[in-house]
């Protein structure tokens, strides 16, 4: 009610006055406010980081370019599980070639970020970074190029990466 009187008898800005009133519901200690505010507040925040993770990968900081190439895999896993949930939680509403849209976007954005997350690990393997040549290594097997992958198994394993160690030495 006090929302509807507010909105019709003023000319001010939406946002201006969901903020006062999330700041009145924080004040009288709702709860539910409080932690959806938080939440917005960390993935504002956390959008920020990434961004300056990005920045900073980009202009060739090997921890960062393998810090952005591990967000960029938890994102394609992400997207690989929203795949699999969506095929259960609303699908069943859905037509076949509507399935075969969302299905094939999914691929793309798994696809997209595995992408992303290779180009960083490579460039902060080439850098020396033994846990990014550990990265592009595993992705690289994953794609079936294994004698790329060897490669790198191998230089992480020479700066004492054990996985590597081990992974190097049942390639060979």
């Amino acid at each position: 009610l006090f929302d509807r009187y507010v909105y019709n008898k003023t000319n001010v800005n939406k946002n201006v006055i969901d903020d006062i009133l999330n700041k009145m519901k924080i004040d009288e200690g709702n709860i539910i406010t409080q932690n959806e505010l938080a939440i917005q507040q960390e993935t504002e925040e956390l959008k920020e980081a990434n961004e300056y993770l990005r920045k900073a990968a980009d202009h060739g900081l090997a921890r960062a370019q393998y810090k952005y190439g591990k967000l960029s895999i938890e994102k394609s896993v992400e997207a690989g599980l929203k795949k699999e949930t969506a095929s259960h939680d609303f699908l069943f509403r859905k037509t076949a070639d509507e399935i075969e849209v969302i299905i094939k976007d999914l691929k793309k954005e798994k696809a997209e970020h595995r992408s992303v997350a290779y180009s960083n690990f490579h460039k902060a393997a080439d850098q020396g970074h033994k846990e990014a040549q550990y990265e592009a290594a595993e992705i690289l097997y994953e794609d079936g190029k294994y004698s790329e992958a060897r490669e790198y198994y191998k230089l992480a394993a020479d700066q004492g990466h054990v996985k590597d160690m081990f992974d190097y030495g049942m390639m060979c």
